[in-house]
């Protein structure tokens, strides 16, 4: 019986995202409040492409998706 609260990762591929300091910050960041990558570039002081990036391995982990699209 897992504790409440805790999350508990299981699939070694998602565990290998959070080893990355920078997916964490992305994922705390937009947990706590919408926020678009050109946000975050202003948030972590990390260029366009390099958040992009990252924020699409969380995407494609199923740890983040899009809320809406500004066109």
């Amino acid at each position: 019986m897992e504790p409440k609260g805790l999350m508990v990762i299981k699939d070694p591929e998602v565990a290998k995202l959070f080893s990355d300091p920078l997916r964490r910050k992305i994922l705390h960041l937009v947990t706590h409040k919408e926020m678009s990558a050109a946000d975050l570039v202003k948030e972590l002081g990390k260029n366009y492409s390099s958040v992009v990036y990252h924020i699409r391995l969380l995407e494609n982990a199923g740890l983040a998706a899009k809320v809406r699209e500004d066109i």
